[in-house]
């Protein structure tokens, strides 16, 4: 008896036990540590059919071959331990404030700032987008020409006017920048211009030549077209302008879309950041402080030049993320849109910039 004793707990030092006691023990802890993960992935999976793709809790119960109340307590689970973090953007918060001060600090005609709590760019993108519907709405006018632009915010734009149902504008259309062939969606301003005269009615006319060009006299020679004269001539008359603002910057991913699809070069791309570029307007680049970049790619570029965006009687900028703040400023301070459509973050960040003298990026 003391024998066993002793063997179990040692004649002079702490317990010990034998190999096999050991391994069993080992085999409950990895037991339990895989029934956790297989738990939390049930969580996680049951989180994404409940939110994402809007199943009932009894829908989710049935996929997953779950009880109903079981699935209750996983989505439970997943907003008590911070799978689901839900985040409201309340519509009837108050922004006149930070509005009348971008108007004042920037000489704007009209500001509308949202309050997105989003904090990734698609979604604050989605945000303004959708925003921007009956804003936009209260400036065109029958007869009038309105050119659009390119980016990500403006498609969004676009795909929340279709569903919405505005009164018809006896209004021509036309794109701001030449094309850019087989690329993603928020590139298509030839169709920008389409969908809009299909969904407020008049014309549009499609700008038929690539945004860039090899040479100046190639570009030359497209401008001559009659066809594309026809589209290029109205940017001299613009009664309201639609564009998004490009980042350009110094972080890893800030550039405009662009610069992504490899028409510029590696040249080009140095030339951008040795005229210390901040942003772009329809592939436009300006400083900080406002002032277009001295470039050779604008030879051959086929797209409305600031100064033409300046003359448009309303030019609005939909724009927003902490990421763009520079570009923004930059747009603003050259006076290349007199309207701005942004986010509460955004607006904040660009008064607490807009006294800066330096002409450093302010990040």
């Amino acid at each position: 008896m003391r024998s066993n004793q002793c063997q179990r707990q040692g004649a002079f030092g702490p317990p010990r036990f034998s190999v096999l006691e050991f391994k069993k023990g080992l085999w409950f802890l990895v037991q339990s540590i895989n029934e956790e993960r297989r738990e939390l992935e049930l969580v996680v999976r049951a989180a994404r059919l409940y939110y994402e793709d809007r199943l009932t809790q009894m829908q989710v119960a049935k996929q997953l071959h779950l009880s109903r109340p079981k699935v209750s307590r996983l989505l439970k689970r997943a907003r008590d331990d911070g799978f689901i973090q839900i985040r409201i953007s309340d519509p009837f918060e108050d922004q006149s404030e930070l509005e009348r001060a971008l108007k004042d600090r920037f000489g704007l005609l009209e500001a509308l700032v949202i309050p997105s709590g989003a904090d990734s760019p698609d979604e604050i993108s989605r945000d303004i987008g959708r925003a921007s519907t009956e804003f936009v709405m209260k400036f065109i006018r029958d007869k009038d020409t309105i050119g659009v632009g390119w980016g990500t915010t403006i498609y969004n734009f676009l795909q929340s006017l279709q569903n919405v149902s505005p009164p018809e504008r006896n209004a021509t259309f036309v794109p701001l920048i030449g094309g850019l062939g087989e690329a993603e969606d928020y590139f298509q301003v030839n169709d920008f211009a389409r969908r809009l005269h299909a969904k407020l009615g008049g014309i549009w006319h499609s700008l038929h030549a690539p945004a860039l060009v090899g040479s100046s006299e190639i570009k030359g020679a497209l401008l001559s077209d009659a066809n594309i004269k026809a589209a290029t001539s109205l940017w001299e008359r613009l009664n309201v302008a639609l564009v998004g603002i490009g980042a350009f910057g110094y972080q890893e991913n800030v550039h405009p879309p662009m610069l992504h699809t490899r028409y510029f070069s590696r040249e080009d791309i140095e030339a951008i950041k040795d005229e210390r570029a901040v942003g772009d307007i329809c592939s436009r680049f300006f400083d900080i402080n406002g002032r277009p970049c001295k470039l050779n790619i604008n030879d051959r570029i086929i797209g409305i030049e600031l100064e033409q965006l300046r003359r448009a009687d309303v030019s609005i900028a939909m724009a927003g993320g902490l990421h763009k703040v520079n570009a923004i400023l930059g747009a603003l301070r050259g006076g290349f849109v007199n309207m701005l459509i942004t986010d509460k973050a955004t607006a904040l960040r660009l008064l607490q910039f807009a006294a800066a003298r330096d002409d450093y990026p302010a990040e």
